[in-house]
């Protein structure tokens, strides 16, 4: 079996009861189908980048869970049939499973705690880039950027002026 994880957004319009049992069904949509829910994490009420159907916030719910591939198409289609969910998401979970099934650490209350994407202080969240390390790809302050870039074949570079031909050269032919 393997780890997963998922991401859903409800509706903004959602009171606290049916958070909990949109949560609840979903989580014992997992279970039910030979999964087993490790985590749930109610990230509360969060702006959201863009609009989604009309709406500009919603409710993050975060689960955890271990099953086999063929129940994330099953959540999806599952996802599909309940009304207030906005969007939803179901990747491979890549990271320490330790360190994930830690507490968070501070307060419980929605409004203290960081938004999907944004980093507590002292800490980067994924795709930022901390000082002093740079990403694949890309040169830190101070490094020389090499002048050639390596080919993604194992054709040879050639020159530009081979490739384009001359206007005039194909005039004095006619």
């Amino acid at each position: 079996m393997t780890l997963y994880e998922t991401i859903f957004i409800l509706n903004p319009d959602t009171d606290e009861t049916d958070l909990q049992e949109v949560t609840q069904s979903v989580q014992s949509f997992i279970e039910s189908n030979g999964g087993q829910v490790k985590r749930v994490d109610n990230w509360g009420r969060k702006r959201l980048a863009y609009e989604v159907k009309h709406y500009s916030e919603g409710y993050f719910v975060l689960m955890l869970f271990e099953s086999s591939s063929e129940l994330v198409a099953d959540l999806y289609r599952q996802y599909q049939l309940i009304d207030s969910v906005l969007k939803s998401i179901v990747v491979k979970f890549d990271g320490d499973l330790a360190k994930a099934m830690e507490p968070r650490s501070g307060s419980e209350d929605s409004s203290s705690e960081s938004a999907p994407g944004e980093s507590a202080p002292g800490e980067s969240a994924p795709g930022e880039s901390v000082p002093g390390e740079s990403a694949p790809g890309e040169s830190a302050p101070g490094e020389s950027v090499p002048d050639v870039i390596p080919s993604l074949t194992d054709q040879e570079a050639v020159p530009i002026a081979d490739v384009v031909k001359d206007d005039t050269d194909s005039s004095s032919d006619e």
